[in-house]
């Protein structure tokens, strides 16, 4: 039902501001809650959003005495189904917000792509998201954000070169280690990537976490802090890197990363001054003084990760929610260098 006559307009929603941190402090609409009472149905074909074509399309939106609630929202996105539910309640004070969402392997080049986000990045992901929290903005939200996030990758492929998080991992690693030249360039191939987060009042805690592909693995775990942004993560290298002479060039390797979400910083000189960025195994065939050289910038004798990383399986079943799925082989490694 329209608002009744001589209610307040909807008050205009300002822009979010600029500051350098990635959560906007985007105001939320949810004073629209208090001005209507309405209970709406769509159902559309074929939508066609950013560059994305939805089809088969349902949703249900209700609002009424201050609670606003979408559910089910459905959608068919190419590669597989999204399903999502949001609820808000404005009578709390702050209000109060809850998303849940589900999606099968869905294709990720068009969905970057609608995101306006960096490509590069290929693959089916698969989501399960339950968060909730209190705010009238998307960063207060965030800062109180409690539930779960899980993201599943397979098939995958990156290009090193581009401006995705593995990209610029990859570049972070070729500049903290000039050795390694024009190493890891060009398209890496992913398995699978899994992750997920338990969030409690606005910190996120790794449960799992791996990406195994062409270059080797990384997992690891550590925590986020949603208030601030900042980063307090401790990854564990396992990486394969082809070498000119030899089949290939092994790192294992804890890795620090502080900084924020905004700028992530790779602590690589602690663990080179320790001598304990990791082992560097077949070396004895590089020609000239390359082995030395790499052995030093990786700190030397460093001794081997005692912890091996888990493989996809048990990755992807945590990243699901325990929810079946497929299951890649796991990805071989980089071919010999010339």
């Amino acid at each position: 039902a329209p608002a009744a006559p001589g209610a307040p307009a909807t008050p205009p929603v300002p822009a979010a501001r600029h500051d350098g941190r990635v959560i906007p402090d985007l105001p939320l609409p949810l004073e629209l809650l208090r001005i209507t009472d309405s209970d709406l149905r769509w159902t559309i074909g074929e939508l066609r959003s950013g560059g994305v074509t939805l089809r088969d399309t349902a949703a249900h939106a209700e609002i009424r005495d201050g609670h606003g609630r979408l559910d089910p929202f459905t959608t068919s996105l190419p590669g597989g189904r999204l399903s999502l539910r949001v609820a808000a309640d404005v009578t709390t004070t702050p209000p109060s917000l809850q998303v849940a969402a589900q999606s099968e392997g869905i294709d990720l080049p068009p969905l970057l792509a609608a995101l306006h986000t960096p490509g590069g990045t290929a693959g089916r992901v698969e989501l399960d998201l339950d968060l909730r929290g209190q705010g009238r903005d998307l960063r207060a939200v965030a800062a109180t954000a409690t539930g779960h996030l899980g993201l599943a990758l397979t098939h995958g492929q990156v290009e090193s070169g581009s401006g995705s998080l593995l990209g610029q991992a990859l570049g972070d690693l070729r500049r903290a280690v000039p050795q390694l030249g024009a190493l890891a360039e060009g398209r890496v191939t992913v398995a699978c990537a899994a992750t997920r987060w338990r969030a409690e009042a606005g910190i996120a805690r790794a449960e799992a976490l791996l990406l195994d592909g062409s270059l080797g693995k990384v997992g690891g775990g550590g925590q986020v802090n949603l208030r601030d942004e900042t980063l307090a993560l401790r990854l564990q290298l396992d990486l394969r890197l082809p070498i000119p002479g030899v089949s290939q060039l092994r790192i294992r390797a804890p890795l620090p990363v502080g900084g924020t979400l905004a700028n992530p910083r790779p602590d690589y000189g602690p663990a080179v001054t320790r001598g304990a960025l990791g082992t560097a195994e077949g070396l004895i065939q590089i020609p000239g003084n390359l082995a030395g050289d790499i052995l030093g910038a990786l700190g030397g004798n460093g001794a081997a990760l005692t912890n091996g990383l888990p493989d996809c399986g048990p990755a992807l079943a945590a990243a699901r929610g325990g929810r079946a799925g497929p299951v890649p082989e796991p990805a071989a490694g980089p071919p010999a260098a010339a």
